[in-house]
């Protein structure tokens, strides 16, 4: 979620990033997300402009799916998943992931997260 100028993970499961790590919302595929307002998909990592292969390889990463969550006119925050496959998300996927992240801003913010934009 939107903490000033910075997504922080409140969440994660597997092999994600850790919970309380913190990103600049200008950064990467979730600047995309956010500056779009819609989902971004990255179908493969070795194969996207916009991804550092590198990076990629020394986390496995093969593809991923960043969606904003927007109250109003306000993105609170960002739904990501990752995979080790690249092609691994369909449309079928990555809509659901949308709802999900619909389904995340109907939702009032809970007392730990009265910090976030979302309040």
């Amino acid at each position: 979620f939107r903490e000033d100028s910075e997504m922080v993970c409140h969440a994660s499961s597997g092999w994600a990033p850790d919970i309380g790590i913190r990103f600049h919302e200008s950064d990467g595929l979730a600047a995309d997300a956010i500056a779009l307002r819609r989902a971004v998909v990255c179908v493969d990592t070795e194969n996207d402009s916009r991804v550092d292969p590198d990076l990629c390889r020394t986390v496995n990463l093969r593809s991923c799916v960043i969606v904003p969550i927007c109250r109003g006119d306000q993105v609170i925050g960002v739904l990501e998943a990752f995979a080790i496959e690249p092609h691994a998300f369909s449309r079928s996927a990555v809509s659901l992931l949308q709802q999900f992240a619909d389904f995340i801003s109907s939702l009032e913010p809970a007392p730990g997260l009265a910090g976030t934009a979302g309040r």
